[in-house]
């Protein structure tokens, strides 16, 4: 319980709180005869992520600066600066589409949320290369400088260390780069459905559930950052 409340205290913690019961709202309207209040509080919670974010397309685009500052390798630099780039334009787009849902701004709402899906599906696709090109280069090394580890043959670490040793290596050392890939991988399906991709609402409520808990285990669990 007091780890729930010192998430809920930071503002991205809250974000994927609400998030997660978003999501989750969109899965039992799935199986409800009548989903109408279900949906409403569905659109109540996204609508709270969106006041909540207001303002983060400038801390986007910071970001994008610091990651191609802090990234030696020039792929990574290219790809992790762009994607929060295309993160920042998302949530400019996002900003503008509260703006006229409080009716301050007249714009073309449909363009510009298709804007914003677009945005947001770029930025997911650029992690997941990302991620998939520092897997490879992990890989690689390890492949090279391949060394033994003392790993208890009944562990579970043990037993996927005897089928599959690099798994292993990037399942023991590199749990933050192996949980955002399966975090990209699951939220790509968001915004594919926004624009019209895919159609299955269950599937979709399923990933969304799904990426936010694991959005979520960092903050809950400090060792496994």
């Amino acid at each position: 319980m007091d780890q729930l409340i010192h998430i809920n205290t930071s503002r991205n913690g809250h974000d994927k709180l609400v998030r997660l019961a978003q999501y989750s709202c969109k899965l039992i309207a799935n199986w409800k005869k009548d989903p109408s209040w279900i949906l409403q509080l569905e659109a109540t919670l996204r609508l709270s992520r969106k006041l909540l974010r207001f303002g983060t397309c400038i801390d986007s685009l910071y970001a994008s600066a610091k990651a191609v500052g802090e990234q030696r390798d020039p792929v990574l630099r290219f790809l992790r600066g762009l994607s929060k780039v295309a993160n920042s334009m998302y949530l400019f787009a996002d900003h503008l589409l509260v703006l006229h849902t409080s009716k301050l701004l007249d714009i073309d709402s449909a363009s510009w949320s298709k804007t914003s899906s677009k945005c947001w599906l770029y930025s997911i696709v650029l992690q997941l290369v990302g991620d998939l090109y520092e897997i490879n280069k992990l890989i690689e090394n390890q492949v090279h400088n391949k060394t033994c580890r003392d790993i208890p043959v009944l562990s579970f670490q043990g037993v996927v260390e005897a089928y599959d040793p690099v798994f292993s290596f990037l399942l023991q050392e590199h749990k933050p780069l192996l949980r955002s890939l399966l975090t990209n991988l699951f939220n790509i399906f968001i915004p594919l459905a926004t624009l019209g991709y895919i159609t299955n609402k269950s599937l979709v409520a399923v990933c969304g559930v799904t990426s936010s808990y694991l959005y979520l285990i960092p903050l809950l669990n400090k060792q496994i950052r």
